[in-house]
């Protein structure tokens, strides 16, 4: 379902949360996460919220914003960013992670 809000994009660290039930060991054996999310949302504040809520419902300890802006689809057209910018539209919510080891 396509909304009229505007999507929000953020770059973030993440740590894992070593006290959740995480099923997969690779992800325990990381040290953390660069995480970019795409959040279809109608305000800023609300849309770090609920980026915030749902990496903590998945196990993850969010950190501290690197980048936060306002998109839209011409921002990503032609690269694979665009999917998950539709996928935000259509589902409220995108997330990819780009896991780390120190």
């Amino acid at each position: 379902m396509a909304s009229n809000t505007q999507v929000h994009y953020f770059l973030l660290h993440a740590e894992v949360d070593r006290d959740f039930p995480h099923g997969d060991s690779d992800l325990l054996s990381s040290s953390g996460a660069f995480v970019s999310c795409w959040i279809d949302f109608p305000e800023i504040s609300g849309a770090r919220a609920l980026a915030c809520h749902y990496l903590t419902s998945y196990g993850w300890i969010p950190g501290e914003f690197e980048e936060e802006k306002e998109v839209s689809q011409k921002n990503f057209e032609g690269r694979e960013e665009e999917k998950y910018f539709l996928e935000a539209k259509n589902q409220g919510s995108s997330f990819v992670f780009s896991l780390y080891r120190d």
